[in-house]
């Protein structure tokens, strides 16, 4: 759902299209594999947008964020437990290993004051709009009587 450029619905549409593709045909390729990519949301406030991203069992130390041209960036990884052994295993869904995506993002983003939190395995990550395209209220006055 890209809404920052003139092309960006039918971009967005395209990349969707695109993305879901990759998913079907990476879906027969077994988990271990394969870099993984969290799901995520984001939307928009009146002062900021919000990119929601799943990272169940990521560590915050194992996470790193970063925004360069126009395009944020999460990589992470997720590790398998310590002194377990592959021939150990019954069963084996969860991935291990890294996780990347990457968004694009409005211009409007004040970089410079990006802030993430972590929270029940959802890093939560907003993103002010610069001052000047943040929203501002637009009082109306009473016309006068005598013109």
């Amino acid at each position: 759902m890209d809404r920052w450029g003139p092309k960006a619905w039918k971009s967005s549409r395209i990349a969707g299209d695109m993305e879901r593709f990759v998913d079907d045909v990476l879906s027969e390729v077994p988990a271990r594999m394969m870099r993984r990519r969290p799901a995520t949301d984001m939307y928009e406030t009146p002062d900021s947008y919000v990119l929601r991203t799943e990272l169940p069992g990521v560590a915050i130390d194992d996470v790193d964020i970063s925004a360069a041209g126009g395009m944020l960036t999460i990589r992470g990884e997720r590790r398998a437990p310590e002194g377990v052994k592959d021939d150990q295993y019954h069963s084996c869904e969860m991935y291990y290993g890294p996780i990347s995506r990457s968004i694009s993002i409005p211009e409007q983003v004040d970089i410079n004051s990006v802030e993430a939190t972590h929270e029940n395995g959802v890093m939560e990550i907003r993103m002010p709009k610069t001052r000047e395209a943040a929203a501002h209220r637009i009082n109306v006055k009473p016309k006068s009587s005598g013109q």
